[in-house]
């Protein structure tokens, strides 16, 4: 999930800029998602 987005990264759009929170998998079921900071074009 995408909290914020930071303007005009050496990264193409939509890419994870930075973590805020790490999400957890149990026996590949998401138990937490990640949430996220995402380069904006």
């Amino acid at each position: 999930m995408a909290l914020f987005n930071v303007p005009k990264g050496e990264k193409e759009a939509g890419t994870v800029a930075a973590v805020t929170k790490v999400g957890y998998k149990l026996h590949d079921r998401v138990i937490r998602p990640a949430t996220v900071g995402v380069f904006q074009s």
